[in-house]
């Protein structure tokens, strides 16, 4: 829990340019690197970083919920 306020900020200041230029490239390791690195040089700390995003690893069950949004599949 004492890393709860820093993992709030770095996900908050990096996940909307991260969105913004969204782009499937399949390969999520290579995408959590720059992530980690996009996060550092915003200027914050790299064990803040590390210890907010190391051992994160895709959610197989989250991608196919993601991937099932009736939305998205709609006839306008």
């Amino acid at each position: 829990m004492r890393y709860l306020p820093s993992i709030v900020l770095c996900l908050s200041a990096c996940s909307t340019p991260v969105l913004a230029d969204c782009a499937n490239t399949g390969d999520f390791a290579r995408w959590l690197e720059d992530f980690k690195a996009e996060a550092a040089g915003s200027g914050l700390k790299t064990s803040v970083v590390d210890a907010a995003l190391d051992g994160l690893k895709p959610d197989p069950a989250v991608i196919k919920r993601d991937h099932s949004q009736q939305t998205f599949a709609q006839d306008f």
